[in-house]
């Protein structure tokens, strides 16, 4: 893995994150986002999330990167993978808080 911050590959365009999706990324630091109903499409209560904690670009929203964490530490090579079992939430992380508090594997 080769992790670098996310500013060196996104620059805020919501459309050009779609390139990235299911992309593995870390929090730099402890870092709190709101989290984020799929079904209702609404942001939900703050979550905390210690850092290096790691998950996967699941899609841009409005002006948040959502990302898909598992529900319990273990190891999902991928996002469908995750996806596909079930266990995960999503956290909506504002774009420009995307770019300073989290990494993306290369």
């Amino acid at each position: 893995m080769a992790w670098i911050r996310t500013s060196q590959v996104f620059a805020g365009d919501m459309e050009a994150l779609r390139a990235h999706i299911g992309r593995r990324v870390r929090t730099l630091t402890t870092a709190r986002h709101s989290g984020f109903d799929g079904v209702a499409l609404t942001l939900t209560d703050p979550v905390e999330l210690p850092a290096d904690t790691q998950g996967f670009i699941a899609n841009p929203w409005q002006d948040y990167v959502l990302i898909a964490l598992p529900n319990n530490p273990g190891h999902f090579p991928n996002l469908d993978k995750l996806m596909r079992s079930g266990q995960f939430h999503l956290i909506a992380a504002k774009s420009t808080d995307f770019t300073r508090q989290f990494e993306i594997d290369i």
